[in-house]
Parts: structure tokens; sequence; C-alpha cells
């Protein structure tokens, strides 16, 4: 029977209390790591560092079958699987976490299913060093504070000499964020100091096209899935990620008034003869017109006569 390969780590033994125990719990100011207890003398505000990804200060779920978790949901490589799944996922289906309910209830939905009137119930619970709901009633992430400081307001109520905190910068001294690297690494560069066979590893969450352009795949057709780019795409397909396209599988048909449904102007080939939705409709207020105004001048010239 094989099962998840135990990884060592010596930690330095505890200097708070004589256990002699790891120290492994602490805290993380501006993405670094103090340790300060061990899980003898640890307090409630404490966390296990060892469960936390340097990268971002996420929990480390992913990792490759078999192994334990090394990487975070920021910093995992595409072949990694979530060795830790969360137990707390929505009954809609949409494989989500429950975040959302309403204040001073449970979570009880997702972000796919939430209703008008909820709020995410998961900032609250989050680290100040991390970020957490500003107190300004604004229901925004902290995000600003002093430059080497913690974390204490957002955007909407910060004040001048603070920076976002949030942002890795690069080191080289342009003040971007860090975006660039290996292709299955961690960003370590920005857009002014990258080398030539870094990529930007923002997009990997992406579904990019196959063609080569960098592009995210939008076109596919009406009832089916997104396969091409916006430089690839056939004439016959459609723009998946704007709601729009329902009308041109049928959901928008149908008399009475309001605005005609938008078409785009390739839905058709040049050689097609059928005419367009807009010369049709044309023609019927022509023809509707034309009947109208014919009974009404033959009224008035017997009238006048």
């Amino acid at each position: 029977m094989t099962g998840k390969r135990r990884v060592r780590r010596k930690w330095t033994p505890c200097t708070r209390c004589a256990s002699k125990h790891g120290m492994r719990f602490g805290y993380i100011e501006n993405h670094e790591f103090k340790y300060v207890a061990c899980d003898k003398c640890k307090t409630e505000d404490m966390k296990d560092l060892s469960r936390v990804c340097k990268c971002s200060g996420k929990d480390l779920r992913y990792g490759v079958p078999g192994e334990a978790a090394t990487h975070c949901f920021v910093c995992k490589a595409p072949h990694m699987v979530n060795l830790r799944p969360s137990k707390g996922l929505c009954e809609c289906g949409s494989q989500k976490i429950r975040r959302y309910g309403r204040p001073g209830s449970s979570r009880t939905n997702c972000f796919d299913c939430k209703e008008p009137d909820m709020v995410n119930l998961s900032l609250s619970s989050k680290s100040p060093a991390w970020g957490g709901q500003c107190d300004c009633g604004s229901r925004k992430l902290r995000r600003f504070g002093p430059p080497g400081g913690k974390r204490l307001r957002c955007i909407d109520c910060k004040t001048e000499g603070m920076v976002n905190l949030t942002q890795r910068l690069c080191s080289c001294g342009s003040e971007r964020q860090l975006r660039y690297g290996l292709d299955g690494g961690t960003a370590t560069h920005c857009s002014l100091c990258k080398q030539d066979n870094m990529v930007d590893l923002t997009k990997r969450s992406r579904k990019l096209c196959e063609c080569g352009s960098e592009r995210q795949l939008r076109y596919g057709p009406p009832d089916g899935l997104p396969t091409k780019c916006s430089k690839c795409r056939d004439e016959t397909m459609v723009d998946l990620t704007k709601k729009r396209h329902h009308d041109a599988i049928g959901g928008g048909g149908g008399g009475g008034g309001g605005e005609a449904p938008e078409h785009d102007d390739d839905a058709y080939d040049d050689d097609d003869d059928e005419p367009s939705s807009s010369s049709v409709s044309g023609g019927l207020v022509i023809n509707e017109l034309s009947n109208v105004r014919g009974p009404l001048e033959a009224r008035s010239r017997n009238e006048v006569a």
C-alpha cells in the first residue's frame, strides 16, 4: 500500500518554552514569516506557517498525486492537483466553496448562486497581515498601508503616503508587479527586466488559443464551447463570453415592442442571398405605413369633394 511521502523538515527548537518543539507557528507581516512559538505555547491568533505558501499567504493545497502539498493556487503548476479539497462545496453543482450569505448568518451560497442581498462572509476571518475587510464600511479589502507596515486601509479610505502592499513589486527598481518567469515556475521578473525565454504567468489560468496568438478562447458554435480566439474564429462562430449569444440560439425572438436583437455583420456569407433582419424589418414598417396612408388619403379626397 502506497501513501503520501512524508516530507520532514528540521524546525528550530522553540525558545519560548521548554518543550523543545519546532517553532512553526507565528505571524505574517508583509510577505515575511515570523516564527515565534511551537504547538505547545502558540496562541489563538497565530497561524501554522508550515501549511502556508510564501508566495501569497494562501494554504498549501496543490502538488503531485501521492506526495505532499507544496504549492498554493497562485503558484501551482499545470500538472498539479488539489490534494486538500475543501469540504464546504456548494450544492448548486458549481464545485465552488460556499462563501456568501446574509450578514449575521452562515455561508449558504457560492459566487455563482448567491442572491443580491448576500455578502462575502469569508473576508472578515482573514488575518490583517493579508488583508481582510476594512472597518470603514465599504466592505472592501485592506490593501494599503505605510511602506514596511501592515495593511490598514482599503482603496476608499486610504490616506496620502500609503502604498498597495498586496502587489509583489520587482526588485529591478521599476516598481512594477512580478508577472514573468519560466514556464511552470513562479513569477520573478516584471515586463521591463524579463528575459526572452520567460512567459506571462498571470495568464496561466486562462485557456489560450492553440493558434499561437496568445489570446483567450472566446468563440465557438452557439450551442457548444469556445474553441477559437478572435483571430482564428470562423464566420459561423459567436462570442460565447457575452450574453447576447443566447439571441443567436433562439432566446431573444418573439413579437411585441422593444429594440431588435443585435446581429453580427458577418453572420452570413457574402454569397448568401438571404436578406438581413434589418432589411426585413424595414420592409415591414414601410408596408404597414403604406397600408395606413392609403385609406387616409382617400378619405381626405372625399371630404374635399
